[in-house]
């Protein structure tokens, strides 16, 4: 009987460990619409939690919209801006990650299907455990923004 008590415990403890798909959420989550018809680049911007109790990465992104999602840093040097692309995006356990015009932020590039009617498009993250999360961004105006989206303080 202890044994199947200690058994079930770890159980238990194991899978409260375990990393799920439900553990990493997006809270305002947009996509700013394309500039032109022609536009071939947009970006995507929200909040990204970690519910769970580890660390996460993301470590790739895709959509039906672009060829490919790639994850870009603004950096301030001598004075210029320069977009950096990013490995990954880091997830402290309980934690979040702000995706800013002014710091870290998804970029779809060589847009395949251009969204001018859709009220959301659909990301899909690739995280470090090998789980695949999809998380759906409302398609916005870029004059619907606020200061805190544009990475104002």
């Amino acid at each position: 009987m202890n044994i199947y008590l200690c058994l079930q415990a770890s159980l238990l403890l194991f899978l409260s460990n375990t990393l799920q798909a439900a553990d990493i959420q997006l809270n305002e989550g947009w996509v700013s619409a394309p500039l032109t018809k022609s536009a071939s680049t947009v970006a995507a911007f929200g909040v990204i939690a970690n519910l769970s109790q580890q660390e996460v990465s993301i470590v790739g992104a895709s959509s039906d919209y672009a060829e490919k999602v790639q994850f870009h840093r603004i950096e301030h040097i001598e004075g210029l801006v320069k977009m950096v692309l990013v490995p990954s995006i880091q997830i402290p356990s309980k934690g979040q990650v702000s995706l800013t015009a002014d710091g870290v932020h998804l970029m779809l590039m060589g847009l395949q299907k251009m969204p001018w009617k859709e009220d959301f498009i659909s990301i899909q993250f690739d995280l470090n455990n090998g789980d695949e999360v999809t998380h759906h961004y409302e398609l916005r105006d870029r004059n619907q923004t606020t200061g805190k989206e544009r990475g104002d303080h």
